[in-house]
Parts: C-alpha cells; structure tokens; sequence
C-alpha cells in the first residue's frame, strides 16, 4: 500500500513541478517513468495472481501489447517524418536556417555533421528575447546575406531589418504540423 500511494503521490507533484522547456514532443514523461513502473508491476501482481480471472488477465496482456505496438508505431512515423522534413530543409540553397520552433534542430540533430563534412548549413535557434532584430545583426555581422526563416504554417512572418522576404515554401514536418519557410535576402 505504501508504494502504490508513493507512486501515485508523486505524479501530481511532478507534472505540476517538472520543466518541460520549449519541447513538448520530447518530454515525454520521463520523469514519470518510476511511478509507472511501479504501478505496473502492481497492476501486474494483482491482474495475474492465481485467483484472477482469466479473461480479465488476457484482456490486460491483449490491452497492454496492443498500447505498446501502438507507441512503436508512432515513434516510427514520427522520426521517418521528422528526417525527411530535415533532409528537406538541409538540401535548401540557404547557408543560415533561422528557426523559433526550439526543438527543431534537436530534433535533426542525428543528421548533424561537423566540418569539413557538413553540408554547409548552419542553425540559429532564435530564442523569443533575442527577437529578428538581433538575428538580423548576428546574420550581418557574420557577413550571410541570404538565409531561410522556419515558422509553423499560419504563425506571423517575422521582419528582419537589413533582409527582404523572397519565396515562402510549405513543408510537412508530421501529421498536422506543417511549416512555412521563407527565404531571406539583404538588398544588393
């Protein structure tokens, strides 16, 4: 009993407590893992006890793989999206990816490579403090003068002193979330 009310005690306490950051996708749980756990064997030791009904601890195996091939599914889907829609944004002309969705380029970090091998392209993860105006002056001063800025299709296009907006192209990134992005140029 004590370990079912410490399990169950502590899930309160850490959704209500737990960073989550700017990365929604990755959290996941994590910190939830323990008291699942704990519960689960708990679960386990009352639905398979000997006495149990039988339909009742095959309906949990059957309910307990189906939740599992599930989550495999998903995490499949998910990642084959996110490297094609990376793959997609690295193949583009643009030296600079500018982006405020912070966990994109984590996201894409598997198809990091670091010079000399690098595709060339670099990754500026704009935080809501530093604002286009600072990405802007960081661009100039590290002489780009073209670069692509990523936002979730439909959010306001930002404006960046010293650049012109050029073509704007949509890009699934995975099941309903889409992305705009907007190539940038400094004035000849």
């Amino acid at each position: 009993r004590f370990q079912n009310g410490l399990a169950v005690g502590a899930v309160p306490v850490v959704l209500a407590t737990q960073f989550r950051g700017g990365a929604g996708p990755q959290w996941g749980g994590r910190y939830l893992l323990l008291s699942g756990f704990l519960l689960a064997v708990v679960g386990m030791a009352v639905v398979f006890r000997p006495s149990a009904p039988k339909p009742v601890a095959m309906g949990m195996a059957a309910l307990s793989a189906a939740v599992t091939v599930f989550g495999l599914v998903w995490v499949h889907e998910r990642t084959h999206d996110v490297d094609r829609a990376i793959a997609a944004i690295n193949r583009r002309p643009e030296p600079v990816i500018v982006s405020g969705i912070f966990h994109l380029a984590r996201e894409g970090g598997a198809s990091y490579r670091a010079p000399p091998n690098d595709n060339g392209k670099r990754w500026l993860t704009m935080t809501p403090a530093a604002g286009p105006a600072t990405v802007a002056d960081v661009l100039t001063r590290a002489g780009m003068t073209t670069f692509a800025d990523i936002v979730v299709s439909g959010a306001p296009r930002r404006q960046y002193p010293g650049f012109e907006a050029g073509t704007t192209t949509h890009l699934r990134l995975f099941d309903g979330v889409d992305l705009e992005v907007t190539t940038w140029r400094a004035p000849s």
